[in-house]
Protein backbone atom coordinates (compact mmCIF):
# COMPACT_ATOMS: atom_id res chain seq x y z
CA UNK A 1 0.00 0.00 0.00
CA UNK A 2 2.86 2.53 0.76
CA UNK A 3 2.62 2.35 4.30
CA UNK A 4 5.79 1.68 5.89
CA UNK A 5 5.53 2.42 9.56
CA UNK A 6 7.36 5.78 9.71
CA UNK A 7 8.54 7.19 6.17
CA UNK A 8 7.87 10.25 5.08
CA UNK A 9 10.36 10.91 1.75
CA UNK A 10 11.66 8.06 0.06
CA UNK A 11 15.24 7.32 0.16
CA UNK A 12 15.78 8.55 -3.41
CA UNK A 13 14.08 11.77 -2.55
CA UNK A 14 16.07 15.26 -3.55
CA UNK A 15 17.60 16.95 -0.12
CA UNK A 16 17.24 19.87 1.05
CA UNK A 17 17.55 23.11 -1.12
CA UNK A 18 18.57 26.09 -0.28
CA UNK A 19 15.93 29.06 -0.32
CA UNK A 20 15.41 30.61 -3.73
CA UNK A 21 16.15 34.39 -3.45
CA UNK A 22 13.84 35.53 -6.19
CA UNK A 23 10.34 35.68 -3.78
CA UNK A 24 9.07 39.21 -3.76
CA UNK A 25 6.47 38.94 -0.68
CA UNK A 26 6.63 40.19 2.89
CA UNK A 27 6.83 38.00 5.82
CA UNK A 28 3.72 39.11 8.78
CA UNK A 29 3.22 37.89 12.47
CA UNK A 30 -0.02 36.09 13.00
CA UNK A 31 -1.53 34.92 16.63
CA UNK A 32 -2.46 30.91 15.98
CA UNK A 33 -3.21 27.92 17.65
CA UNK A 34 -6.48 26.78 19.41
CA UNK A 35 -5.49 29.05 22.16
CA UNK A 36 -4.61 31.65 19.86
CA UNK A 37 -1.24 32.11 21.87
CA UNK A 38 1.18 31.05 19.22
CA UNK A 39 3.05 33.42 17.25
CA UNK A 40 3.76 32.29 13.53
CA UNK A 41 5.63 33.77 10.44
CA UNK A 42 3.33 33.76 7.49
CA UNK A 43 4.77 34.98 4.23
CA UNK A 44 2.79 37.02 2.41
CA UNK A 45 3.05 36.25 -1.65
CA UNK A 46 3.51 39.58 -3.96
CA UNK A 47 1.48 38.72 -6.73
CA UNK A 48 2.35 41.87 -8.44
CA UNK A 49 -0.61 44.02 -8.08
CA UNK A 50 -3.38 41.61 -9.71
CA UNK A 51 -6.71 42.48 -8.91
CA UNK A 52 -7.76 39.99 -5.79
CA UNK A 53 -10.36 37.18 -7.14
CA UNK A 54 -11.74 36.58 -3.59
CA UNK A 55 -10.04 33.56 -3.30
CA UNK A 56 -7.26 32.62 -1.49
CA UNK A 57 -4.51 29.40 -1.53
CA UNK A 58 -2.30 28.29 1.60
CA UNK A 59 0.98 26.86 0.87
CA UNK A 60 2.24 23.89 2.86
CA UNK A 61 5.55 23.61 2.81
CA UNK A 62 7.71 20.29 3.35
CA UNK A 63 9.95 19.17 6.02
CA UNK A 64 12.46 21.86 5.42
CA UNK A 65 9.76 24.87 5.75
CA UNK A 66 9.02 28.06 4.12
CA UNK A 67 12.34 28.80 2.84
CA UNK A 68 12.60 25.47 0.99
CA UNK A 69 13.52 25.65 -2.45
CA UNK A 70 11.43 28.15 -4.33
CA UNK A 71 8.53 27.29 -2.30
CA UNK A 72 7.46 31.00 -1.71
CA UNK A 73 8.65 32.16 -5.22
CA UNK A 74 5.79 29.42 -6.63
CA UNK A 75 3.61 31.39 -4.11
CA UNK A 76 4.34 34.40 -5.53
CA UNK A 77 3.73 33.12 -9.02
CA UNK A 78 0.38 31.60 -7.66
CA UNK A 79 -0.88 34.79 -6.63
CA UNK A 80 -0.05 36.02 -9.34
CA UNK A 81 -2.07 34.06 -11.60
CA UNK A 82 -5.71 34.77 -10.70
CA UNK A 83 -5.43 37.59 -8.12
CA UNK A 84 -5.73 34.89 -5.49
CA UNK A 85 -4.59 35.72 -1.81
CA UNK A 86 -1.14 33.21 -0.95
CA UNK A 87 0.24 32.89 2.14
CA UNK A 88 3.11 30.18 3.40
CA UNK A 89 2.31 29.60 7.02
CA UNK A 90 5.54 28.45 9.34
CA UNK A 91 3.50 25.53 10.80
CA UNK A 92 6.78 24.56 12.48
CA UNK A 93 7.72 27.97 14.32
CA UNK A 94 10.89 28.24 13.17
CA UNK A 95 11.89 24.86 13.38
CA UNK A 96 11.85 22.84 10.16
CA UNK A 97 13.92 20.04 9.43
CA UNK A 98 17.44 20.21 9.41
CA UNK A 99 18.29 16.96 7.71
CA UNK A 100 16.33 13.86 6.26
CA UNK A 101 18.78 11.66 8.22
CA UNK A 102 16.66 13.20 11.54
CA UNK A 103 13.67 12.55 10.35
CA UNK A 104 12.04 9.96 12.47
CA UNK A 105 12.81 12.01 15.74
CA UNK A 106 11.66 15.66 14.26
CA UNK A 107 8.50 14.21 12.73
CA UNK A 108 6.95 13.20 15.96
CA UNK A 109 6.93 16.86 17.82
CA UNK A 110 4.09 17.99 14.53
CA UNK A 111 1.35 15.83 15.27
CA UNK A 112 -2.06 16.54 13.89
CA UNK A 113 -3.05 17.67 17.19
CA UNK A 114 0.11 20.28 16.62
CA UNK A 115 -0.31 21.32 13.66
CA UNK A 116 -3.99 21.57 12.26
CA UNK A 117 -4.89 23.58 14.73
CA UNK A 118 -2.55 26.21 13.55
CA UNK A 119 -3.55 25.71 10.10
CA UNK A 120 -7.30 26.18 11.20
CA UNK A 121 -6.24 29.36 12.39
CA UNK A 122 -4.69 30.59 8.87
CA UNK A 123 -8.06 29.39 7.14
CA UNK A 124 -10.16 31.26 9.07
CA UNK A 125 -8.31 34.49 9.19
CA UNK A 126 -8.29 34.19 5.35
CA UNK A 127 -12.16 33.48 5.40
CA UNK A 128 -13.14 36.54 7.85
CA UNK A 129 -14.33 39.71 7.32
CA UNK A 130 -10.65 41.50 7.27
CA UNK A 131 -9.45 38.81 4.18
CA UNK A 132 -13.13 38.17 3.17
CA UNK A 133 -12.05 35.10 0.98
CA UNK A 134 -14.61 32.96 -0.23
CA UNK A 135 -13.19 29.88 -1.03
CA UNK A 136 -9.75 28.54 -0.03
CA UNK A 137 -7.22 25.67 -1.29
CA UNK A 138 -4.16 24.49 -0.92
CA UNK A 139 -0.82 23.66 -2.71
CA UNK A 140 1.26 21.14 -0.56
CA UNK A 141 4.52 19.54 -0.91
CA UNK A 142 5.47 16.20 0.89
CA UNK A 143 4.86 16.52 4.12
CA UNK A 144 2.39 19.56 3.60
CA UNK A 145 -0.01 17.01 2.00
CA UNK A 146 -0.12 14.57 4.68
CA UNK A 147 -0.94 17.90 7.25
CA UNK A 148 -3.67 19.32 4.55
CA UNK A 149 -5.74 16.26 4.71
CA UNK A 150 -5.93 15.90 8.29
CA UNK A 151 -7.03 19.33 8.18
CA UNK A 152 -9.23 18.43 5.69
CA UNK A 153 -10.77 15.56 8.02
CA UNK A 154 -11.14 17.36 10.75
CA UNK A 155 -13.30 19.83 9.29
CA UNK A 156 -10.95 23.28 8.14
CA UNK A 157 -13.26 24.47 5.31
CA UNK A 158 -10.67 23.99 2.26
CA UNK A 159 -12.43 23.35 -0.92
CA UNK A 160 -9.70 21.46 -2.45
CA UNK A 161 -5.97 19.98 -1.62
CA UNK A 162 -3.01 20.31 -4.76
CA UNK A 163 -0.64 17.64 -3.57
CA UNK A 164 2.81 17.58 -5.53
CA UNK A 165 5.02 14.49 -4.66
CA UNK A 166 2.76 13.92 -1.34
CA UNK A 167 3.83 12.19 1.59
CA UNK A 168 0.38 10.68 3.10
CA UNK A 169 2.73 7.94 4.86
CA UNK A 170 4.01 10.03 7.61
CA UNK A 171 0.65 8.30 8.79
CA UNK A 172 2.78 5.67 9.73
CA UNK A 173 5.27 7.31 12.19
CA UNK A 174 1.61 7.90 14.34
CA UNK A 175 0.18 4.61 14.12
CA UNK A 176 -2.15 5.11 10.76
CA UNK A 177 -2.16 4.09 7.13
CA UNK A 178 -1.68 6.45 4.19
CA UNK A 179 -5.08 5.36 2.34
CA UNK A 180 -6.80 5.50 5.77
CA UNK A 181 -5.95 9.17 6.09
CA UNK A 182 -7.11 9.62 2.11
CA UNK A 183 -10.56 8.15 3.35
CA UNK A 184 -11.18 10.57 5.79
CA UNK A 185 -10.02 13.45 3.23
CA UNK A 186 -13.75 16.40 2.64
CA UNK A 187 -12.73 17.68 -0.82
CA UNK A 188 -11.37 17.66 -4.17
CA UNK A 189 -7.34 16.12 -4.82
CA UNK A 190 -5.04 16.93 -7.41
CA UNK A 191 -1.90 14.29 -7.06
CA UNK A 192 1.05 14.67 -8.60
CA UNK A 193 3.42 11.40 -7.44
CA UNK A 194 7.35 11.60 -8.64
CA UNK A 195 8.40 8.15 -9.96
CA UNK A 196 9.51 6.85 -6.09
CA UNK A 197 6.54 7.71 -4.95
CA UNK A 198 3.99 5.31 -3.34
CA UNK A 199 2.10 3.59 -6.45
CA UNK A 200 -0.99 4.31 -4.18
CA UNK A 201 -0.72 7.93 -5.16
CA UNK A 202 -0.60 7.68 -8.65
CA UNK A 203 -3.26 6.78 -11.15
CA UNK A 204 -5.28 4.05 -10.25
CA UNK A 205 -4.16 4.09 -6.99
CA UNK A 206 -5.87 3.76 -3.99
CA UNK A 207 -6.02 7.33 -3.10
CA UNK A 208 -7.68 7.94 -6.52
CA UNK A 209 -9.88 4.58 -5.53
CA UNK A 210 -10.99 6.10 -2.34
CA UNK A 211 -11.70 9.65 -3.65
CA UNK A 212 -13.69 7.72 -6.60
CA UNK A 213 -16.14 6.11 -3.87
CA UNK A 214 -17.01 8.97 -1.51
CA UNK A 215 -18.20 11.04 -5.44
CA UNK A 216 -14.84 13.62 -4.65
CA UNK A 217 -13.09 14.71 -7.50
CA UNK A 218 -9.29 13.23 -7.76
CA UNK A 219 -7.34 14.47 -10.53
CA UNK A 220 -4.10 12.02 -10.73
CA UNK A 221 -1.07 12.78 -12.35
CA UNK A 222 2.11 10.78 -13.06
CA UNK A 223 5.75 11.80 -13.54
CA UNK A 224 7.64 8.76 -13.94
CA UNK A 225 10.97 11.24 -14.78
CA UNK A 226 11.11 12.91 -11.67
CA UNK A 227 12.27 12.53 -8.01
CA UNK A 228 10.36 13.57 -4.56
CA UNK A 229 10.61 16.87 -3.88
CA UNK A 230 11.26 18.08 -7.83
CA UNK A 231 8.49 20.33 -8.05
CA UNK A 232 10.30 23.03 -5.30
CA UNK A 233 13.52 21.43 -5.42
CA UNK A 234 14.38 19.93 -8.34
CA UNK A 235 17.23 21.50 -10.27
CA UNK A 236 15.61 24.10 -13.19
CA UNK A 237 18.62 24.04 -14.94
CA UNK A 238 17.88 20.28 -16.12
CA UNK A 239 14.67 20.32 -18.96
CA UNK A 240 13.10 17.41 -18.06
CA UNK A 241 12.80 19.06 -14.47
CA UNK A 242 11.54 22.48 -15.66
CA UNK A 243 9.25 20.64 -17.77
CA UNK A 244 7.41 18.66 -15.34
CA UNK A 245 7.29 21.74 -12.92
CA UNK A 246 5.48 23.43 -15.38
CA UNK A 247 3.15 21.05 -15.48
CA UNK A 248 2.29 20.24 -12.09
CA UNK A 249 1.95 23.86 -11.54
CA UNK A 250 -0.62 24.17 -14.37
CA UNK A 251 -2.32 21.23 -13.27
CA UNK A 252 -2.45 23.15 -9.86
CA UNK A 253 -3.96 26.11 -11.50
CA UNK A 254 -6.92 24.09 -13.07
CA UNK A 255 -8.17 22.77 -10.05
CA UNK A 256 -8.15 25.85 -8.15
CA UNK A 257 -9.92 27.62 -11.22
CA UNK A 258 -12.28 25.05 -11.11
CA UNK A 259 -13.04 24.53 -7.51
CA UNK A 260 -12.26 27.90 -5.96
CA UNK A 261 -12.73 30.25 -8.81
CA UNK A 262 -15.41 28.40 -10.52
CA UNK A 263 -17.89 28.05 -7.50
CA UNK A 264 -17.25 31.74 -6.40
CA UNK A 265 -20.01 33.46 -8.27
CA UNK A 266 -18.15 36.88 -7.06
CA UNK A 267 -14.99 36.27 -9.18
CA UNK A 268 -14.06 37.85 -12.24
CA UNK A 269 -10.60 36.52 -13.11
CA UNK A 270 -9.61 35.60 -16.73
CA UNK A 271 -9.82 31.65 -15.82
CA UNK A 272 -13.54 31.67 -15.49
CA UNK A 273 -14.69 34.75 -18.02
CA UNK A 274 -16.45 32.40 -20.18
CA UNK A 275 -18.47 30.59 -17.24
Amino acid sequence: SGSCGGCCCPKTALGKASSCTESTGKLEEWSVGADGKEKMSVYIANGGGVKKCGCAVVFVPDVFGIDSGRTKALADLVASRCGYEVVVPDVFLGNPLDSLDNIATWIVQFPASVVVPRLRSVVERLRGAEHNNKRVGVFSFCWGAWCAAHASAQGVELDCLCNFHPSFRCEGFFGGSDVGLATSVRCPMLMCGASDDPDNVKPGGEVEKVLQEKKLRCVTHPFPDMKHGFCNRGELSDPQVSRDVDKAIELGFEMLCAELCGKNPDCECPCVATK
